[in-house]
């Protein structure tokens, strides 16, 4: 960005971002990577010690910045894409509705199924709503719980806790209440659950806990000697740090929720579908004669392949 287009940015962002974001204290700098798949892909960065500009875990709050400090981090990086909120450890909720805006004499036009989550969740009474950098999507930021265990992608919507969202000040009408009314993003989880579950890949171990909960596992692997590996993958989806391929970064993760799931299948599929590598359209295709989707191949080659090593 050039001088003119950071200042525009960030009085775009102050003057329009409700006084609850800005005082968060939870802002850091994203820069935009080209992806193999084409995609640009959102990096947290903050100045390395040679002078130059180093991608960072977004979950260590080492990094996080005041709305002073981040705006003073923007005008001296012109490369940056701009500034994101950091989402883990608070109570904010983010949807991500991918591919939901068109254009029609210079104004946004939100699609029917992005307008029907965004009636579900309360706007315009709740959230704040603005374009994504794209300009063809939104992100709505609000305060509420997901429900562990049930969906967070659905057709093109995603929801997160976790990681960062990006900001760009574009922000549509609302009525500025940050709360999501109560229960409701339970129910959408819940709209988006099969009517019907497929079978147990296998039975569960009997001598793993029953009182741990998915986010009691997660957290176990979030902070075990792994756990910055674990949260590259798991809580976005990063799989150029430490792997030559996305399948690669697929598989480890897999082997890692089997370890701390202790070789429970359906469990670890379960976690994994809460994971940002979770992907539909690849993971839930037919992969076996039986019915199996491709994610439960994998899970089950991988499972073979612990129980030979």
């Amino acid at each position: 960005m050039t001088d003119v287009e950071t200042a525009r940015y960030l009085w775009q962002l102050e003057a329009n971002l409700p006084e609850e974001l800005l005082a968060q204290g939870r802002f850091i700098v994203w820069e935009g990577r080209p992806r193999p798949s084409g995609r640009l892909g959102k990096v947290p960065v903050a100045p390395s010690g040679t002078g130059g500009w180093c991608a960072i875990n977004a979950s260590d709050d080492r990094y996080w910045l005041d709305w002073a400090q981040g705006a003073r981090q923007l005008r001296v990086h012109s490369l940056v894409g701009g500034l994101a909120l950091v989402l883990s450890g608070s109570d904010l909720v983010a949807v991500d509705l991918d591919a939901c805006v068109t254009w029609v004499a210079g104004a946004p036009v939100i699609g029917p199924a992005a307008l029907q989550v965004l009636g579900t969740l309360g706007w315009p009474a709740a959230g704040y709503l603005e374009l994504s950098p794209s300009g063809s999507g939104l992100h709505l930021i609000g305060r509420g719980v997901l429900r562990p265990g049930s969906p967070r992608k659905h057709h093109g919507t995603e929801l997160l806790d976790v990681g960062i969202v990006t900001l760009t000040g574009q922000a549509l009408p609302g009525e500025g209440d940050l709360t999501f009314p109560n229960g409701m993003l339970a129910a959408l989880q819940q709209s988006w659950a099969r009517p019907t579950l497929r079978a147990s890949l296998g039975p569960p171990r009997s001598h793993v806990a029953p009182e741990r909960t998915d986010t009691q596992t997660l957290n176990r692997a979030r902070n075990s000697r792994s756990g910055p590996k674990f949260r590259r993958l798991h809580d976005f989806g990063d799989t150029q740090s430490d792997y030559p391929s996305r399948s690669e970064g697929v598989a480890a993760l897999v082997a890692m929720l089997l370890y701390w799931c202790d070789s429970d299948l359906a469990r670890a599929e379960r976690l994994y579908r809460q994971s940002s590598l979770y992907r539909p359209d690849l993971d839930d295709r037919p992969a076996g004669p039986d019915g199996r989707t491709r994610l439960q191949l994998t899970l089950e080659q991988v499972h073979s392949w612990r129980r030979r090593s």
